[in-house]
């Protein structure tokens, strides 16, 4: 039985508690909190400025002239590279990929040898695991890149977790690492500890939390822009892995630098093109 809430929903709820209560922040956090806004794009649609009358007066309508809006430039860039060195430290990422469960309880399941009762499991993706494999090679010691998913499957528990601040605490983390050469896992309840499948092989993790605390100790780089180029260079080789979508995301970084070209800029476009294709969620710690 599939879980009833998407996958992103489950990803909000999760990064929603993580990030509260935590010395942990998204990238978008930082960007939307300097520049005033989250999401900026341009529309040439004549149908859309309709909806904004003082700015279309109608002789742009007559001749179908859209506002020219306005880019930003690199002294934006650098203006925004300043106040982000003026935040706390950046000293590790935290890489999750939060997986939608079936929920088996059939005897008859493939899995439920390995459990003898009901459990959770969910799919490997090939391209996935080759990029989040390669990031944690690249990073050991640096970051968490992880596996997420619920012990749960309905929309009532996960409303009941997520308005409980649960939703860490009743989940499952499996290192990405863990998985390599497996195409499924399966759990059956909350922690780090499930069994990789074809061939079942007991997985143990180390605990969420622990990786979480270990790393907030370690010493920052010498600066915010620093630690974000360099996660940039590291997603922009994992990236080399996600098969299909490679050209997709060289594409959306080749449309971006068009109109930026800045250090800070190249990173931030090279973090949300990975996360776009890979349904990676990036948080970084900071003390």
């Amino acid at each position: 039985m599939l879980a009833e809430f998407e996958e992103k929903t489950y990803e909000h709820y999760l990064t929603l508690e993580l990030v509260c209560g935590r010395q942990l922040f998204a990238p978008g956090q930082v960007q939307e909190s300097i520049l005033g806004f989250d999401v900026a794009l341009r529309s040439s649609s004549a149908t859309f400025w309709r909806q904004f009358p003082p700015m279309y007066p109608w002789w742009r309508s007559l001749f179908h002239i859209p506002p020219h809006g306005t880019g930003l430039d690199n002294r934006w860039w650098q203006e925004f590279q300043n106040d982000v060195n003026r935040f706390p430290s950046f000293r590790f990422n935290c890489f999750i990929q939060a997986k939608r469960p079936h929920y088996m309880k059939r005897s008859g399941a493939a899995e439920y040898s390995s459990w003898n009762k009901p459990y959770f499991r969910y799919d490997i993706l090939r391209h996935q695991q080759k990029s989040l494999a390669y990031l944690a090679r690249k990073t050991a010691g640096k970051a968490v890149v992880t596996y997420a998913s619920p012990t749960f499957h309905t929309n009532q528990a996960l409303w009941g977790a997520a308005s409980s601040r649960q939703c860490v605490q009743e989940s499952n983390f499996c290192e990405s690492v863990k998985l390599n050469d497996h195409n499924r896992y399966t759990y059956d309840s909350p922690g780090n500890a499930g069994i990789a499948h074809s061939d079942p092989v007991p997985i143990n993790s180390v605990p969420f939390e622990e990786s979480m605390e270990r790393l907030s100790k370690q010493d920052p780089m010498k600066s915010n822009l620093a630690f974000l180029t360099y996660t940039g260079e590291i997603i922009d080789e994992a990236a080399q892995n996600l098969g299909p979508n490679v050209g997709i995301y060289k594409a959306i970084l080749s449309t971006f630098s068009k109109t930026a070209d800045h250090k800070l800029a190249t990173a931030l476009a090279r973090i949300y093109a990975f996360e776009f294709l890979s349904n990676v969620k990036l948080l970084i710690g900071y003390k």
